[in-house]
């Protein structure tokens, strides 16, 4: 399956507004035919735009015996997606680096953290830079690799400094957040007349069509039959959709 995932460009000035927000609950719906979604990518806000767009057909309620519930407000269909978070990689100092100076790495320090692999979004990459709290100060700190998943090795502090502490924050410099769930998305008993091609996530704000504002929408790069069993998508390592700033 190739999997490519799309913002809906006015995203961001929905988030600077307040009308999405990723305090509220999300959804997604699943669709038969996406192919107009690229034309409104760009002027698209809410899901009644969405469902406007050239040839647009969400998966039916009874597609392939599968207990997708489709309704003309999206707030009742597809499924409520629970931890949804959008997030940068992050993790914090371990007991291992209390009371270090960061003035001490260069070059072949290490960092011990109590994860590389956050729980939401992406493993931090195997080198990098980090953005590290220290007390009332901030270390950015380059580093050449992870070892154990709890530590940066080959660190070399670039600007800033001061001393770490247990519990810092500590944060990957690479401007990246993640959209991501901890729900599994799937469908039960879904057949092969449950074939969608793409999937749509969006800010359910309830009321109807024109106040749940669209967020990405995944394009599954053609028909995903079902095999009478569970149909599934696995969230990619990246997240759902990544968004990097300059």
């Amino acid at each position: 399956m190739t999997v490519t995932a799309h913002l809906f460009t006015k995203t961001a000035l929905d988030l600077s507004s307040g009308n999405l927000s990723f305090s509220h609950p999300f959804r997604v719906i699943a669709a038969t035919n996406i192919t107009g979604l690229p034309a409104i990518q760009d002027t698209a806000v809410t899901m009644a735009d969405v469902k406007a767009a050239l040839s647009w057909a969400e998966v039916a309620n009874a597609a392939g015996g599968s207990n997708y519930t489709q309704n003309a407000n999206s707030h009742s269909s597809g499924l409520s997606l629970a931890s949804v978070s959008f997030n940068q990689k992050t993790c914090t100092v371990a007991a291992g680096s209390n009371g270090v100076n960061t003035s001490t790495f260069a070059g072949s320090g290490v960092l011990n953290v109590n994860t590389v692999t956050p729980a939401t979004g992406p493993a931090f990459p195997s080198s990098g830079t980090l953005e590290v709290a220290t007390g009332t100060s901030q270390a950015i700190i380059t580093y050449t690799g992870t070892s154990g998943g709890n530590s940066f090795t080959g660190c070399t502090t670039i600007a800033g400094g001061g001393v770490l502490s247990t519990g810092g924050a500590v944060t990957s410099a690479d401007h990246v957040y993640t959209f991501t769930t901890a729900t599994t998305i799937a469908w039960t008993t879904a057949g092969s007349g449950f074939a969608p091609t793409g999937l749509v996530f969006f800010d359910d704000n309830g009321a109807t069509d024109a106040t749940n504002y669209a967020l990405c929408w995944v394009d599954l790069g053609g028909a995903q039959p079902g095999g009478g069993g569970t149909w599934t998508y696995t969230t990619p390592a990246t997240g759902i959709y990544t968004l990097t700033g300059s």
